[in-house]
């Protein structure tokens, strides 16, 4: 008797076929979550280094202002936010808090003083992540 004829023999290569898609099936799950996992590491990492940037510029935004009470000024806000210390300041620990977390190399900070607020934006990856704290120096622009 013929095997591929055989009952047997149907059910072999049925089994096989079913065996064959359950693994492809497998492997595309694997894939799709190891894409899942990569893209909450990557936000995770950006989000990371936002508040990382913010953080840094919020350290240069209190020491002018303890500058400027001690001296009995009004402080600068756009000094201190133009600074190209301060934007330094937050793109490296926007980097370090990014590499730390796995993510990318960071492609641009930027810092804007409005609406009582200080915002830092980091570009990642073309992805964009936002901090900020309250800053009554900031008013409206």
């Amino acid at each position: 008797m013929d095997a591929v004829r055989d009952d047997r023999g149907q059910a072999v290569l049925l089994a096989a076929f079913i065996i064959a898609i359950a693994a492809a099936v497998l492997i595309g799950l694997q894939l799709q979550q190891a894409r899942a996992f990569a893209l909450e590491r990557s936000r995770r990492a950006g989000e990371a280094a936002a508040e990382a940037a913010t953080t840094a510029v919020a350290d240069a935004y209190a020491a002018a202002l303890r500058e400027a009470v001690a001296k009995k000024r009004v402080m600068d806000i756009g000094r201190v936010i133009g600074s190209a210390a301060t934007n330094d300041a937050a793109r490296a620990a926007a980097a370090e808090a990014s590499a730390a977390n796995g993510g990318s190399a960071i492609d641009d900070v930027t810092l804007r003083c409005a609406d009582r607020r200080v915002e830092v934006t980091i570009l990642s990856s073309g992805a964009s992540y936002r901090a900020g704290f309250p800053a009554g120096e900031c008013s409206r622009r």
